[in-house]
Parts: structure tokens; sequence; C-alpha cells
């Protein structure tokens, strides 16, 4: 799938669940922004190769490839991975993280 798409896809799964929360927002007011693993330093070497980078996600511990950059700390490595749209669990599990 391509990148816009994903992208569409992920606005209209949150608009779906506005309601909930408002605007989508973690509690300090930042909207969550979900961005590759492997846009991180630390995955450099796997972008290179052609592979992508996993970690767990926070929400259904199934391996990840995307992060939300708000929530995480990169220079701490306390990296909030989730499950990306084209997943199984993707829209569940971005769903979750927003609402948290």
């Amino acid at each position: 799938a391509s990148e816009t798409g994903l992208k569409t896809k992920l606005k209209t799964t949150l608009a779906k669940h506005s309601s909930d929360r408002i605007d989508n927002c973690d509690a300090r007011g930042l909207p969550h922004d979900f961005q590759p693993l492997n846009a991180l330093p630390q995955y450099a070497g796997k972008k290179k190769h052609g592979t992508r980078a996993l970690r767990r996600c926070s929400n259904c511990l199934s391996l990840a490839s995307y992060y939300c950059t708000v929530c995480s700390n990169v220079e701490q490595d306390k990296i909030v991975s989730v499950c990306g749209l084209a997943s199984k669990r993707g829209s569940e599990c971005i769903v979750k993280h927003t609402l948290l």
C-alpha cells in the first residue's frame, strides 16, 4: 500500500473515533504522529539493506514497524511502537493508542 493511501486510511479510522478523544491528542494536547521505525537513526542500517525494523506493539505485543513520535523518547530509547495500518490489527492498535 502507498504511504498516501495509509495516511488517508489513518485519518478515516481516527475520524470514526474522534468523539472518544478530542482531536486524537495526547495528554499534553499534541496530536499523535506515526512514522516507520526505519526513520529512526538506530535503524538506519535496516533501511539501507531494504529490511524493516520491528519492535513489539505497545498494545497487542505483535511485531510492529511504526512508532508514535509524540509519545516516544528516542534519546532515552523509549519507543512506543504501534502496528502499521497494513497489518491485521493496525487500525485497532492505532485507535487504542490515540485513546490512551
